[in-house]
């Protein structure tokens, strides 16, 4: 072997070994410690074991006017339900769909592993307009990729001209308990 197959072998081998200790709750803890924002490179493949995803997530947003009101939340549609034959064999929305999914995910799983608390700010009732919604001090979160990626998708979703500001929320909903409950809140950000 040349040394630049035993060169790639490494380093795909450290990936998937890395991989590996990313799919426990342990193993994901310690890695965003040692890595930081580099575990994000590093997949986290759970689909059966040993902790199989367990909610469905939706993404809604609103906005805020320039009287100040709000209007309300409006859900975007993060799957193709339209039914189509082919859709088993040629469904290119299947991308979009997983990628924020991925990035929900990824982001909520983020802001956990800082140990970082839902805080109810003050006048909810201007921040976030329904009292018991809480939105969540991001940190530098709010900064990464994935954050960035979910503001950059909702502006530019259709808006009024009136409109100054939009917020996103995401939703989670667990099949198991039949609840749906708010993951993360954002901040109000300009149009």
């Amino acid at each position: 072997m040349r040394v630049v197959d035993i060169l790639v072998v490494s380093v795909f081998g450290v990936w998937f070994g890395l991989t590996v200790i990313n799919s426990t709750n342990r193993g994901s803890t310690v890695l965003a410690r040692i890595l930081g924002p580099m575990n994000t490179l590093v997949p986290k493949w759970n689909f059966f074991s040993p902790h199989p995803g367990q909610y469905d997530y939706h993404l809604f947003y609103r906005d805020r006017r320039v009287d100040d009101s709000v209007t309300d939340w409006k859900q975007i549609e993060l799957f193709d339900r339209s039914g189509r034959k082919t859709q088993c064999i040629w469904n290119p929305e299947i991308y979009r769909t997983k990628l924020i999914f991925d990035i929900v995910v990824n982001l909520g799983t983020n802001v956990k592993n800082e140990n970082i608390d839902a805080i109810r700010l003050e006048g909810t009732e201007r921040e976030c307009g329904d009292g018991g919604l809480q939105t969540i001090e991001l940190g530098s979160n709010e900064l990464s990729v994935y954050y960035l990626t979910l503001l950059n998708y909702v502006t530019e979703r259709p808006h009024s001209e009136i409109d100054t500001e939009t917020q996103f929320m995401v939703m989670q909903h667990s099949r198991a308990m039949d609840r749906h409950e708010p993951h993360f809140v954002s901040r109000f950000h300009n149009l």
